[in-house]
């Protein structure tokens, strides 16, 4: 139990978790009691919910439950299901006018499961839809899965989403025309959106779909130290995007839904803003181009405001032959852009390494450092780019990108946590310092004392930075 006289455990309010009995509304008991700021703890157990509810977690008006950390005892222990046969458009937490917003929450350790196995496929459903909020919505640690149509939704209101130490897991399905998109921030004004060291598996559509298609630079989105397995596309980028930042991060296609591409820009009558790639790889077999900014039907200045790379590596994509080319961008500017590598592009390795186009009129534009290729035709269409260094047969790069194992929700710590003004766990054991070994009055051997606390300091030491790196986490 958390050691906070504002955390609510939902079992004292009546909560089961046996995964039959319906918790829905023990555990809004508990958020009622926690109130604004406080915590609403679930001990281990699988709390069903929403058997008579579509949203079983609608925010109240008045901010009642503004602040409140949503906090599970370990993401592997704690589940939060969804009840199945719902009958219309579901959403386990939901803010909107007609109710409350989402203000400042904080979602950790928890297992949210939408059971989506056992919903209608016509329904429309997201693990967290926040139609008017404000401030922050978090998630640490948390486990997203099984969702007709997609994880987190921010559509239509101005709330910072900030993502860390995830797991999105088999959001969409293949059996209706809803698709999904684990991550979609929509804003409606200029916010920002954070998301590192998180997995993205199974995505039907896209992992990370930047903003709409209203033509205005509202999302900044910054993404670091993700893995992507099995999803058709890792970021789609829209006309709504500002600017999308993808360090390094890994995106592996071919294992979900029908491969497509690792970046795309899905622009019709405006640009996407801009797209900065750092140490990113991208690996196939992928259908399309394995970054295809190819532009709309109705512009003539190309898909993207900017677009730079560094250091990325791309391999086994263009299977069906239909972006002639690993990159596909048409009257694209890439500015100074650093060093990449291309590997087998085209069905048969057939096809050039880069398709870059002019388009409208308008010529693409920038340079790259060097670019290596193997597996090709030859370096391709390079329209408007001047290349520093071509290399055909030249080693890969090796971005710096995390393994599987590196990412994804850690393990609750071994210790009591408590929820810090970020929303991250820290220890809070009662380990207090000082009080070392002193000599006694008058002693002649007083070294032998003060050789005691050596080993007591720098344990101390190590625990303080162990503390330091849990808030900087």
């Amino acid at each position: 139990m958390l050691d906070n006289n504002m955390v609510q455990d939902v079992t004292d309010f009546g909560a089961v978790g046996d995964g039959t009995t319906d918790d829905t509304q023990a555990i809004t008991d508990a958020a009622d009691a926690a109130g604004q700021g406080g915590t609403v703890y679930f001990p281990s157990g699988t709390y069903l919910v929403g058997s008579n509810s579509r949203v079983p977690f609608r925010y109240p008006a008045g901010g009642g439950w503004d602040g409140v950390t949503w906090e599970g005892d370990a993401h592997d222990t704690v589940e939060l299901k969804m009840a199945g046969g719902q009958s219309s458009d579901f959403f386990m937490f939901r803010g909107q006018s007609s109710a409350g917003s989402i203000v400042d929450a904080t979602f950790k350790q928890l297992d949210i499961n939408m059971n989506k196995q056992n919903q209608s496929a016509s329904e429309v459903s997201h693990a967290i839809l926040v139609n008017q909020g404000s401030g922050k919505l978090k998630l640490r640690d948390c486990v997203i899965r099984n969702s007709n149509a997609g994880g987190v939704k921010i559509h239509g209101d101005d709330i910072h989403l900030d993502v860390k130490y995830c797991q999105f897991r088999d959001i969409g399905r293949t059996d209706n025309n809803i698709n999904g998109h684990a991550i979609n921030p929509n804003y409606t004004s200029a916010n920002y959106c954070d998301i590192s060291w998180t997995l993205f598996e199974n995505t039907i559509a896209s992992d990370i779909d930047v903003g709409d298609d209203q033509d205005a630079d509202y999302v900044t989105c910054t993404i670091n130290r993700c893995y992507s397995e099995g999803s058709p596309v890792f970021v789609k980028l829209d006309p709504a995007n500002a600017k999308t930042t993808v360090s390094n991060t890994r995106f592996v296609a071919g294992k979900g839904g029908v491969p497509s591409a690792g970046i795309k820009a899905n622009n019709n009558t405006a640009t996407c803003g801009t797209l900065e790639l750092d140490n990113v790889a991208i690996l196939g077999p992928t259908g399309k181009a394995g970054i295809d900014l190819g532009s709309g039907t109705d512009i003539s200045d190309g898909a993207l405001t900017k677009f730079l790379l560094q250091t990325v590596h791309i391999e086994d994509v263009d299977n069906d032959d239909t972006r002639g080319g690993a990159i596909h961008a048409e009257g694209t500017d890439i500015g100074s852009s650093g060093a990449i590598s291309v590997y087998n592009v085209g069905p048969n390795n057939n096809n050039g390494a880069l398709n870059f186009t002019s388009y409208g009129g308008k010529m693409p534009s920038g340079s790259l450092s060097e670019v290596r290729h193997s597996g090709t035709s030859g370096l391709g269409k390079t329209e408007g780019i001047s290349i520093g260094n071509a290399v055909e047969g030249g080693a890969a790069l090796n971005p710096d990108v995390p393994s599987k194992s590196e990412v994804g929700p850690r393990a609750p710590s071994s210790s009591d946590s408590t929820t810090t003004s970020d929303g991250d766990s820290t220890n809070t054991s009662t380990k207090t310092y000082g009080g070392y070994a002193t000599p006694e009055a008058g002693t002649l051997d007083w070294h032998i004392a003060l050789n005691d606390n050596f080993q007591t300091i720098e344990a101390d030491i190590q625990d303080l930075a162990n503390r330091i790196e849990n808030l900087e986490n």
